[in-house]
């Protein structure tokens, strides 16, 4: 597929500098005219050549995150980030839960070591690619911070481990539940970003479908080219109705609705009823 003008989908940009990340990788490899937008995903660039968006792909893999699509596909059950998010809360939990209940098995090292392990990894891979990418780049992002938080606590933790293993001094030098905490609060924060984005994004996508609409817009006698259409009539007035795009309409136009019509703007009802659904 190849156009002047593209909007790509992008997933796993949270902040500003991811944008600037795929910019800068896109601005080295010839795309000039590119605006990238971190809080709807969306990569928008020109040219005046076709663009090859198989090129675009490679591109944004390079610079850690994941190419989607030219359009956004309404999918069903949960995002990635939110399955990310669910799959590392019940290992956290008990981490978490082991600074506060008296239980055994929870302040048992290789319980720990266990419980942390599958929330590292999934915080390596999701993080990491996105940092390394920011790194390459030069322009480094959020990711990176969180990246060297969360693997430095679960280094030290095991490198803790191993030093003290049978001693009875375990517990000093275990940070497993940081490592894990971080990584876990990140995705919910990501979860929730990019749960408002998404709702906010389809509030706009509603709103501009609701611009590209058509109204019946009524134009009277004395207004309107003569014709044979005029049909229509309010008291001794009588009028044509003419199709006109919602952004089109003036102030004091008057428009009729019939039944499962969308209301092109706000205003009054002068002639007849009408039941909405607001």
């Amino acid at each position: 597929m190849s156009e002047k003008e593209v909007t790509v989908i992008v997933e796993g940009m949270t902040c500003a500098n991811c944008a600037a990340g795929i910019q800068r990788k896109l601005n080295k490899a010839g795309y000039s005219k590119v605006d990238v937008s971190f809080a709807t995903g969306e990569v928008a660039i020109a040219e005046e050549t076709p663009i090859d968006l198989d090129r675009v792909k490679e591109l944004v893999g390079d610079a850690g995150f994941t190419y989607i699509g030219t359009k956004k596909i309404d999918k069903q059950g949960l995002d990635l980030i939110e399955k990310k998010f669910l799959f590392t809360l019940p290992f956290t939990i008990p981490l978490l839960a082991h600074m506060v209940l008296p239980w055994h098995f929870l302040h048992d090292p290789l319980v720990q070591l266990a419980l942390s392990i599958p929330v590292v990894a999934v915080g390596l891979h999701h993080f990491g690619k996105s940092a390394l990418g920011s790194l390459r780049n030069g322009v480094p992002n959020m990711d990176v911070l969180i990246f060297i938080g969360s693997t430095s606590a679960f280094l030290y933790s095991l490198s803790g481990l191993w030093m003290t293993w049978g001693t009875g001094n375990e517990g000093n030098y275990l940070f497993f539940e940081t490592a894990a905490t971080i990584i876990t609060l990140v995705l919910m924060g990501n979860v929730i970003e990019h749960r408002a984005v998404k709702q906010t994004t389809t509030a706009i996508s509603d709103l501009g479908r609701l611009q590209e609409g058509v109204a019946k817009k009524v134009v009277f006698e004395d207004d309107a080219v003569p014709s044979e259409n005029f049909k229509f009539q309010i008291g001794n007035l009588k009028f044509e109705i003419e199709q006109t795009a919602f952004n089109l309409l003036r102030t004091n136009d008057i428009v009729r609705l019939v039944t499962g019509d969308s209301i092109a703007a706000d205003g009054l009802l002068i002639e007849g009823s009408l039941r909405v659904n607001e």
